[in-house]
């Protein structure tokens, strides 16, 4: 009888760890959610809209310093044509030309379970007439079925939260 129900305690432990749904998020963050992703954001900021093709979501604090708020936000597309690594090289050159002094502080692959990811992060000037320095990481991610992720997170240098960057950035879950 005791090994019976050792046998059962043990389906029942290992049936609960392929569960497919997201980890809650953590006290203070709530989650954004979609037919590819799930991640944690902030309760309290507001969602934006977001430009561009293909689906995408935002959100962002209220204003911080220089009047910029930090924001986070995910881009997908479906059946992207390209590998993870053109996608890439292309962000980091049209980010060269977009964004005034855009610099790499740190680029590295990471793990994410279902995908392939590259981690860039990243400094630029602002666009304000008075321009403050912009931090930001962008997360790529590509899944064996082709479907393209961008989960970014960017604000005022002087307001950003590592801790908190790093609870978005970490919590992404592709589905």
């Amino acid at each position: 009888m005791r090994a019976l129900i050792l046998v059962a305690a043990t389906a029942a432990v290992l049936a609960g760890c392929g569960a497919s749904s997201p980890a809650p998020p953590p006290r203070g963050f709530v989650a954004a959610t979609g037919a590819h992703y799930a991640f944690a954001r902030p309760a309290t900021w507001r969602a934006i809209e977001m430009t561009g093709g293909g689906t995408a979501v935002g959100f962002q604090s209220a204003s911080g310093a220089h009047g910029i708020p930090t924001q986070v936000g995910l881009g997908l597309s479906e059946d992207y044509p390209n590998s993870l690594e053109a996608a890439v090289d292309l962000v980091k050159g049209e980010s060269r030309i977009v964004y005034p002094g855009y610099r790499i502080t740190d680029e590295r692959w990471v793990k994410v379970h279902g995908a392939r990811a590259y981690r860039i992060d990243s400094v630029y000037e602002s666009f304000a007439e008075q321009p403050s320095s912009v931090r930001n990481v962008d997360l790529y991610v590509q899944t064996d079925d082709r479907v393209q992720l961008n989960l970014f997170v960017r604000g005022p240098a002087e307001d950003w939260d590592e801790a908190r960057v790093k609870t978005m950035i970490d919590s992404l879950e592709v589905k």
